[in-house]
Order: C-alpha cells, then structure tokens, then sequence
C-alpha cells in the first residue's frame, strides 16, 4: 500500500448530468449549475436529485468529457462526489429548472448523496 493520503473516488452513475445557464427575465445571466437527474420511469420524465453551483467562484467543477460519459465533481459541505453519465445537455433557461421540479418532485424525496 503507498503511504499518504491516497483517496479514490468511487463514481455515482446518474441518468443525466446538466450544465444550466440560468437568466432572468432581462435576459441577463444569473448563474451556472449542473443538476443531476434520474430518470422516473412512473412519471416518464426526469426528476432532479441533486444541484451543483459552478463558475469562477466555486470549488465545484464543470462538467468534463471522460470516455464515452461525462463526469461532475461536487465539492460541498466537505465532501468529493463524483458523478458520471452516458447523457449530457447544455441549456439556456429563464429561472431555475431545478427548483421549478421541485414542484413536482419535493426535496425530501431526492436521493441521499
């Protein structure tokens, strides 16, 4: 075994990784975030599980190309978690997709990362 800290990251396989452009209704930026989502096959639609601030000012990354899937890595709370995924999109959005599914899908019903 080498001596030091040596960490591996184990990666959680979502069903989408999304980089969001979010803008007011000016039409001015506001902020980037990558939103993770799954997949529900009950109401055919994806449902937000977990949100990730970007940009100059954050310790989290943007998402990456690695292989064949893309990859996001959170650094929050003191925590590393990396997430990966077969399906990437990029969207412009006025608002918050994320907290706009919040309507249909609470928080306290998001997985536990």
């Amino acid at each position: 075994m080498l001596s030091g800290s040596s960490r591996v990251d184990v990666p959680i396989q979502v069903d989408l990784i999304e980089l969001n452009h979010a803008q007011n209704r000016e039409g001015f930026h506001g902020f980037d975030q990558v939103i993770i989502w799954q997949w529900s096959p009950d109401y055919r639609r994806y449902d937000a599980q977990y949100w990730i601030a970007v940009g100059p000012q954050c310790i989290s990354e943007y998402p990456i190309a690695v292989g064949k899937q893309y990859q996001c890595i959170s650094n929050r709370d003191g925590r590393r978690i990396v997430f990966r995924s077969r399906m990437y999109r990029e969207t412009w959005t006025e608002g918050d997709p994320e907290r706009t599914n919040q309507k249909l899908f609470p928080c306290e019903m998001r997985r536990k990362y």
